[in-house]
């Protein structure tokens, strides 16, 4: 699949279903080795599922595709935080 406008929303959701499951599945069960109580994963995983839901609504339902993707600007705001 080759990466352009129109499907850079599809590529968007499916990285951010990979790391809503990451963090809210897998993650809790190690929480005690973590060091980080399993709420606070199932808290961060609950803004993954919304940015997963945005990014297939941008690419199913608009028609233009010129809006920044929800992990990108999830990940410009840890950096620049």
């Amino acid at each position: 699949m080759k990466l352009n406008i129109e499907n850079i929303f599809l590529f968007d959701g499916t990285g951010s279903i990979f790391s809503f499951l990451g963090t809210g599945l897998v993650f809790p069960h190690f929480s005690r080795k973590l060091g980080v109580s399993a709420e606070t994963f199932y808290f961060l995983a609950s803004f993954l599922l919304i940015y997963c839901s945005y990014s297939f609504i941008c690419h199913f339902f608009v028609s233009e595709k010129k809006t920044l993707g929800a992990n990108t600007s999830y990940v410009c705001k840890i950096v620049y935080a």
